[in-house]
């Protein structure tokens, strides 16, 4: 649903998240990102360079400890102000076909999920 309501401004959902915590946690690093965003740091760096091709960010040099600041540039910040009221009419009706009950159940937990450490994790019993 995300994907679609996206579509139209050449934007995935991904995208639209990577883009957004950019924004909302201004982070000093990629490896902060990565962490923030429960990803491993490779597969992020391939994200941020589709982001970067599109023009929507900008990704410095290496500083300290090899760390690359990421900047969100003025054409990404356009791109967000037009996706967000498409976010949040997806995000709507899905509340709306899920129950807003059961989303506030398990919204919590997945988020436990999505920030699991593998280093952490035990074996299910």
């Amino acid at each position: 649903m995300y994907d679609e309501a996206f579509r139209p401004l050449g934007l995935k959902t991904t995208q639209f998240t990577l883009l957004s915590m950019i924004i909302g946690m201004k982070p000093k690093s990629v490896s902060q990102l990565a962490k923030a965003a429960a990803m491993d740091r490779t597969s992020l760096v391939r994200n941020l360079s589709v982001l970067e091709k599109n023009g929507w960010i900008a990704i410095g040099e290496e500083g300290f400890r090899r760390e690359r600041k990421i900047c969100i540039t003025p054409e990404g910040t356009a791109l967000i102000e037009d996706a967000w009221p498409r976010w949040e009419a997806v995000q709507t009706k899905f509340e709306q076909q899920t129950g807003l009950k059961k989303w506030d159940e398990n919204k919590g937990w997945l988020m436990e999920i999505a920030k699991l450490d593998d280093s952490a994790a035990t074996p299910a019993e």
